[in-house]
């Protein structure tokens, strides 16, 4: 899986190709890693997580699939200031967690945007209670030792899935 950044980082590559420039030595080395060593897999006997939660119910006559209404939409525009006192709010709000030293702005945006959607959601469907999916890109390149400036291949972006309970 890539992004817009692995798509741009491509045509770049391709670009260097096409002008008959060099690739430098750390680059050739980067896109030729070997693709099966680059994400360890788990060792015999490693605690693996259920992640059986995931799975999506079966559509049934209890649980029939719902039309929805004609789909409307709207557009939303942050100013800055606003970006940030968002981002101060939702750091201020943070369970503190040694893995997750901060927040970036995007987060913040991210996960204002997906509380009001939801909280939409569950008035719309009268599903207070009910959990909802919500999943952020990350990077994990830094981790796996890829230089993220270097490194253009698949595997650049993998997606971080939590369920919110009912936000109102």
């Amino acid at each position: 899986m890539t992004d817009a950044g692995g798509l741009f980082g491509f045509a770049r590559l391709v670009s260097v190709a096409m002008w008959g420039e060099q690739f430098s030595d750390s680059l050739l080395e980067q896109v030729n890693r070997d693709r099966h060593s680059l994400i360890p897999l788990s060792s015999p006997g490693e605690p693996i997580l259920d992640h059986s939660h995931h799975t999506r119910l079966p559509i049934t006559d209890a649980q029939p699939v719902v039309r929805p209404d004609q789909p409307s939409g709207i557009f939303l525009r942050f100013t800055a200031a606003n970006m940030a006192e968002l981002k101060v709010v939702a750091s201020q709000s943070m369970t503190p967690d040694p893995y997750v030293p901060y927040s970036t702005t995007d987060d913040a945006v991210s996960a204002f945007c997906w509380k009001k959607y939801i909280s939409i959601r569950h008035r719309r469907w009268n599903t207070p209670g009910a959990r909802s999916p919500f999943s952020r890109a990350i990077d994990g390149r830094e981790v796996l030792g890829v230089p993220a400036r270097m490194y253009e291949g698949s595997g650049s972006q993998c997606h971080d899935l939590t369920h919110i309970p009912g936000a109102g």
